[in-house]
């Protein structure tokens, strides 16, 4: 692979790390907004919307992990044979 191959799958690789973060993020905010906000303004019964919140929390959590171990995977490929599986290839 070429060095302006391998630094453009490096940059997608990248692009595709802070995507995981954002999703992970966003997903760790809906939580907190399910689990703490919403009880509060709705009323009544608050387990639910707890659950729900730990739920996407994790959720978020876990996208954020998958992401880190991903990438990591990734750039050891890179690293070995300048050719990491699950690239995009452009014929």
């Amino acid at each position: 692979m070429a060095s302006g191959e391998v630094h453009r799958t490096q940059l997608a690789h990248e692009r595709t790390y802070l995507a995981w973060w954002r999703t992970g993020l966003a997903g760790i905010a809906a939580g907190f907004a399910v689990g703490r906000v919403l009880p509060e303004i709705v009323g009544g019964t608050n387990w639910p919307y707890i659950a729900l919140g730990t739920v996407l929390t994790a959720c978020g959590l876990a996208a954020m992990v998958y992401g880190i171990l991903h990438y990591r995977e990734l750039q050891a490929a890179l690293r070995e044979d300048g050719h990491a599986t699950g690239a995009p290839h452009q014929d």
